[in-house]
């Protein structure tokens, strides 16, 4: 973005004449100057608020980040849950019914299983850390025909 810059000011020992032709080609370039000033001004301000609304996603996502890697470091090396075993609060262990891990809310133990209603997975204590399994069902691959080499027909 451009601002044109002002002629010269009128000074005061400028020649009356050169003083009446400094100022009125000055005054003449208020109005250009004013209009890219104040284009320049919305631009910084558009400028400020998408830095602003940057900042307030980073800081989100650093959040949501931190929590990530709790999650994964309390998950890691979790153990099948057994019924009837008494868990630490915060322990966590993946269900043997529907392989999703589970961190234990209050030290306690219990004997009901996993169960998916009204959208909400729960099991006796715990709150699911994850709630989305991918099963890859690979039978079958081998009967398949291998794809041609390179260079073949």
């Amino acid at each position: 973005m451009t601002i044109t810059a002002l002629p010269s000011a009128p000074l005061p020992t400028d020649t009356a004449s050169e003083f009446n032709a400094k100022a009125f080609a000055w005054v003449a370039a208020l109005g250009t100057f004013t209009t890219e000033v104040n284009a320049f001004g919305t631009t910084i301000l558009g400028y400020s608020i998408t830095a602003s609304d940057a900042a307030a996603t980073a800081t989100t996502k650093a959040a949501e980040a931190s929590a990530s890697a709790a999650n994964a470091a309390g998950a890691a090396g979790v153990t099948q849950w057994v019924s009837g075993t008494t868990y630490m609060a915060g322990n966590c262990v993946w269900s043997p019914s529907n392989y999703q891990t589970y961190r234990r809310k209050a030290t306690g133990a219990g004997t009901t299983g996993a169960t998916r209603g009204a959208g909400v997975s729960a099991m006796s204590g715990l709150s699911v850390l994850r709630t989305s399994i991918i099963e890859l069902d690979l039978t079958g691959l081998n009967n398949r025909a291998p794809a041609p080499s390179p260079g073949s027909s």
